[in-house]
C-alpha cells in the first residue's frame, strides 16, 4: 500500500510544477536572448596574469655533506648569469643558520636550505626569466670555508621550463629550472669536530 501511495502522489505534483514553471522559464531564456549567464565574465575578459608564479632554479649538492666542509662559518656565492647573492651558513651543524651576507641583486631572491645531516640546496627566485627568451642562464656555485679557502667552484647551464599558472590560454607566467652540482672538495679538511 505504502509503495503505491508514493509512486503515485509525487506524478501529479511534479506534473503540475512543470506545467505551471515550465513556460515561465522559456520565456525567461527567450528575454536573455539565448546568451546564458550575463554576469559571466566573456572569455576575451578573463584576466591572465603572474599572480602566484614566479620564475625559480632549484640548485641542490647532494652527496656533500655539512660536516665534509668543515666548521662552520662557511661562505657560499650563488650567481644566475652575472648577478650573484653572498650567504653565510653559521651555528653549529646540528642546527645551521643560513643568510644573505650582504645585498641581493635587484630583482632576485637567493634561499639557502641547510640541513645537518643532508645535502644543501638554494633556491633563486623573482628573476626575470622564460623559457623562450635567449640563451639558457649559467647558475654558478662556490663555497668557501671559515680561512677563505675555496672548498668548490661549479658552473651550469640550466634549462628553464614553462609555468602555466594560469592555463595554456594565457601562455607562461613564469618558468622553472633545476641543477644538480656534484663537487669535489678542492680544500678537504675531513669532517667538522663534533660541535
Amino acid at each position: 500500500m505504502a509503495s503505491s501511495r508514493l509512486s503515485g502522489a509525487g506524478r501529479p505534483r511534479a506534473t503540475l510544477a512543470f506545467a505551471l514553471l515550465g513556460p515561465a522559464l522559456a520565456a525567461l531564456a527567450a528575454c536573455d536572448g539565448g546568451g546564458g549567464d550575463e554576469f559571466a565574465p566573456a572569455p576575451e575578459a578573463r584576466s591572465c596574469s603572474a599572480r602566484g608564479c614566479a620564475s625559480g632554479v632549484r640548485v641542490e649538492v647532494p652527496g656533500v655533506s655539512l660536516r665534509e666542509l668543515g666548521p662552520l662559518p662557511l661562505a657560499f656565492r650563488v650567481c644566475l648569469d652575472a648577478r650573484c647573492t653572498d650567504l653565510a651558513l653559521r651555528g653549529d651543524h646540528r642546527s645551521p643558520s643560513c643568510e644573505v651576507d650582504g645585498a641581493q641583486p635587484e630583482g632576485q631572491i637567493t634561499h639557502c636550505y641547510a640541513r645537518s645531516p643532508g645535502p644543501l640546496a638554494f633556491e633563486i627566485t623573482r628573476f626575470d626569466g622564460r623559457a623562450d627568451e635567449g640563451p639558457r642562464p649559467v647558475v654558478a656555485l662556490s663555497a668557501r670555508d671559515a680561512r677563505g679557502a675555496l672548498l668548490f667552484h661549479d658552473a651550469a647551464r640550466v634549462s628553464l621550463e614553462p609555468v602555466y599558472a594560469n592555463g595554456p590560454a594565457c601562455g607562461a607566467t613564469c618558468a622553472r629550472g633545476a641543477v644538480t652540482f656534484r663537487p669535489e672538495l678542492r680544500a678537504h679538511r675531513g669532517p667538522g669536530p663534533a660541535d
